[in-house]
């Protein structure tokens, strides 16, 4: 059976390491494990033999990428960072001093570690010459120690069985037998099968098996090992543990007993023989070959499973660039010292886990880099997302952006105040170059313009321009407006060239301010009380005029004009106006009056020869009317006056008077066969006055009429 020991240490610079004794054995195989540190895994590694002095030729068995000697051969696991050299079938003339070495620069010495092997030989021969004539017997028993067994029996020794030590010390006595039975050759053989027995007894029942060999953990996490044991049926197990760095010829201590272990592990087993071994909060101190310990109830029968199981702790860190220029592809790695078991890596930005962006094993993807990409990245393995790696802060540099101007204070801006704008930007680099403009021409440089003892003229559009490494930019444009007091106020003269010189003069006030005045007042010099408002005024008399222009910020005034008014005199006008102011009151009254008059003839021209046609007998609502006969409530139809005639004959033109029949109520005085009723008298109610004849004085309102005639209903 082949043995494979493995050690394993740290690179150093000649000269300075200990020497690491290695031991192996005839024919069988030894691996040597050098670890280096980060930045040297393109690096050329090798073995070299003896001294190996830069004033001499090395010999150097292996090397990366080449062998000397097919029995030597050399793997780099440039992800743990570790390289391996194996040499097998071991030879005597294989022990010796060696240097495991990293290839550096001509101006730097290589990189060693010295290593001495030791090769022992674990064969014990034992042979019986015979003194037979007819037959030469030889024979040769070899026993090899195995490897797994207990480390309290020596490496060049192996336990034989009291029996089997007893029979090589009698060998002379052998010789005696052999001569005295025919059957030597029998007996030789049933020894050897006695021996063959012994030994499989003794040892092959005896096994430890781990599932993992090696186990990458992260810092933090916790580590699951196992595996299943045998042992000789004829053994009880009484206690059982797991160890760490075991040492030839001291006793191990229970790891449970260790106070930088204490209430993180936990054994068990089962009468399957399973065992495993759960260690909590793993930390890179926990970086030690773990073994499972075996007592029996014999002394002497002790197993340490061996090899062991080697544990690497590793933290995730991101490996990528520090800063990327906008638009460039940038990849980031999550990387460890060890390779973990099938992990899935989960990334994080700002603390947030990215479901976006494209993943590829252990690295993340950042396809047309941006400014939103900037920020902080971490990695994280799925199951144990709660360790994180250490954060690592992208940035991306890229033009200004988002440029903008603020003005201050804030509110209306009034001439004479202090005014300061200022840009703002965002960009990596950051902005130092600003550059201000006022419409298409620059005024000033620097993060903020200032304006102490801002005018009228200040007003209009400013924008800021930004530039950084990468490109500038432009902010939108700010209207700054000054609001200030009317200024510039002046009076100008107009007058119409179709009229007398002096009638129509108009004085026009013109002014500049902000807001637009729209209150003016007029004055006469020499006088305190205003003469006129508005924008236009247009004097009467002779004399100095100006203008008062206002707005909320203040008042300014105009220079006086002279105005001289010519023509007749102010009495005179004053007196026409006044008897044309009369003749028009007496002409409306005159039209007032004509008006009148005629309208009172027409109305006595229709009403001449009155005939009244329908004159309906009102009857009476009280209880006297309603108990009169039934003859007299008749209605008349017609009633046509009549006066008396006088002299035998009748006046044909009566004058013509307004009468107005409401209503009519008779006195029945007596009724003649004809049904021709004569009536003493008639009392018309609601009437004008009566027609009245010339001849006639008496203002009564009763009339005699010559005959009535009833309607018949």
């Amino acid at each position: 059976m082949t043995i494979i020991w493995i050690i394993i240490f740290t690179l150093t610079p000649a000269g300075v390491s200990a020497v690491t004794t290695v031991t192996g054995y005839r024919g069988q195989s030894v691996q040597i494990r050098c670890s280096y540190d980060s930045g040297y895994e393109t690096s050329k590694k090798y073995l070299c033999r003896g001294e190996c002095s830069v004033w001499k030729t090395k010999d150097i068995p292996v090397q990366s990428g080449s062998a000397e000697d097919q029995r030597f051969s050399l793997h780099d696991d440039t992800t743990a960072r570790v390289f391996t050299i194996n040499i097998t079938d071991l030879r005597p003339e294989d022990g010796g001093k060696y240097w495991c070495g990293i290839k550096r620069p001509k101006s730097l010495p290589d990189l060693y570690t010295e290593v001495l092997l030791l090769v022992k030989t674990v064969r014990a021969q034992f042979t019986h010459h015979s003194s037979f004539p007819s037959t030469d017997v030889q024979s040769s028993i070899t026993a090899q120690r195995n490897p797994r067994r207990d480390l309290d029996a020596p490496d060049h020794e192996y336990d034989v069985p009291g029996g089997f030590a007893s029979l090589l010390q009698k060998e002379a006595r052998l010789d005696m037998i052999c001569l005295m039975m025919s059957l030597r050759t029998a007996l030789l053989r049933l020894s050897l099968v006695s021996l063959s027995v012994i030994l499989g007894a003794f040892g092959t029942e005896w096994s430890v098996k781990y599932n993992q060999q090696e186990i990458c953990a992260l810092n933090g996490s916790t580590v699951f090992m196992n595996g299943t044991f045998t042992h000789p049926k004829r053994l009880t197990v009484t206690k059982s543990f797991w160890i760490i760095d075991p040492v030839k010829g001291v006793e191990p201590t229970d790891l449970s007993k260790d106070p930088d272990y204490s209430g993180r592990v936990e054994f068990l087993t089962d009468d399957q023989k399973h065992f495993s071994l759960t260690l909590s909060d793993v930390m890179k101190k926990d970086e030690h070959q773990f073994c499972f310990r075996i007592i029996t109830n014999e002394e002497k029968e002790r197993w340490l499973g061996k090899p062991a199981v080697q544990l690497r702790v590793t933290e995730l860190h991101v490996e990528a660039p520090e800063e990327v220029t906008e638009g460039e592809t940038v990849d980031l790695t999550c990387k460890t010292t060890c390779s973990l078991t099938d992990p899935t890596f989960i990334w994080n930005k700002n603390g947030r886990p990215l479901t976006t962006k494209t993943i590829k094993n252990n690295q993340l993807h950042l396809q047309t880099v941006s400014s939103e990409d900037a920020g902080s990245y971490s990695c994280a393995v799925g199951g144990s997302q709660h360790l994180r790696s250490t954060v690592h802060s992208l940035r991306v540099r890229y033009p200004p952006k988002n440029v903008s101007v603020s003005i201050g204070p804030s509110g209306e801006i009034v001439e004479g105040s202090s005014v300061t704008l200022t840009c703002s930007s965002d960009g990596n680099p950051p902005v130092k170059i600003y550059t201000w403009f006022k419409g298409s021409t620059s005024v000033g440089e620097g993060k903020t313009y200032s304006i102490p003892n801002i005018r009228s003229e200040d007003s209009g559009e400013y924008t800021c321009q930004s530039r950084n490494d990468h490109g500038e930019r432009r902010s939108t444009a700010v209207n700054l407006t000054v609001f200030y007091s009317p200024k510039n106020v002046s009076v100008s003269i107009s007058s119409s060239q179709h009229t007398l010189v002096g009638f129509s003069v108009t004085l026009t006030c013109s002014s500049d301010g902000n807001p637009p005045v729209k209150i003016y007042t007029w004055f006469k010099e020499g006088g305190t009380s205003p003469v006129g408002s508005g924008h236009r005024y247009s004097p009467l008399q002779s004399g100095s005029y100006y203008c008062e222009a206002r707005n909320q910020h203040g008042a300014q005034n105009a220079t006086a004009v002279s105005v001289v008014v010519k023509g007749f005199p102010y009495a005179v006008i004053y007196a026409v106006a006044g008897v044309g102011c009369g003749v028009i009151v007496l002409g409306v009254i005159s039209i007032f009056l004509i008006r009148n008059k005629r309208r009172v003839k027409k109305s006595e021209d229709l009403l001449v020869d009155t005939v009244y046609s329908e004159i309906w007998a009102r009857f009476a609502t009280t209880d006297a009317a309603l108990n009169r006969s039934a003859s007299q409530e008749d209605v008349y139809a017609n009633v046509s006056p009549s006066r008396p005639e006088e002299n035998g004959k009748a006046e044909s033109s009566p004058v013509k008077t307004s009468v107005c029949m409401a209503a009519v109520e008779v006195e029945v005085k007596e009724e003649s066969q004809e049904d021709e009723v004569q009536y003493s008298s008639v009392r018309f109610h609601h009437c004008s006055p009566p027609i009245r004849y010339e001849d006639e004085s008496v203002d009564s309102p009763s009339a005699i009429y010559s005959s009535v005639k009833r309607k018949t209903q």
